[in-house]
């Protein structure tokens, strides 16, 4: 595949996290009913702990490999790849930890409408 078509695809684990993103972007969705906020949250958190078992776990054999390998879309090699992921992965880290925040204080605020009644 020449270097300029690799240009028109997204490496298979960014599209991954993207997924993931969408799943986050739930959570923290006022319109959606605060229960179902929760599972999304929830989903989202095993969702990041499987990909990062399976599909990093394997980049990182990939790297400890003496041969040298490359995605066969984007040309990214193993190492590149992990880069990139943890780089994407911290910012959705920051976005999870205000939906967290925000989910806690509306939970706390349920608890004190319930006091109060």
């Amino acid at each position: 595949m020449k270097k300029e078509d690799m240009n028109c695809y997204t490496n298979r684990e960014l599209s991954w996290l993207s997924f993931n993103e969408r799943v986050l972007n739930e959570a923290g969705n006022p319109k959606v009913p605060l229960a179902e906020r929760l599972t999304f949250a929830s989903i989202y958190q095993t969702n990041l702990d499987e990909f990062f078992m399976v599909r990093v776990g394997t980049l990182m054999s990939q790297m400890n490999s003496k041969e040298k390998i490359y995605e066969n879309k984007t040309g990214m090699s193993s190492e590149e790849q992990v880069a990139a992921i943890l780089k994407r992965t911290r910012e959705l880290e920051k976005k999870k930890a205000h939906t967290y925040e925000q989910l806690m204080g509306e939970l706390r605020n349920c608890g004190d409408e319930r006091a109060a009644a």
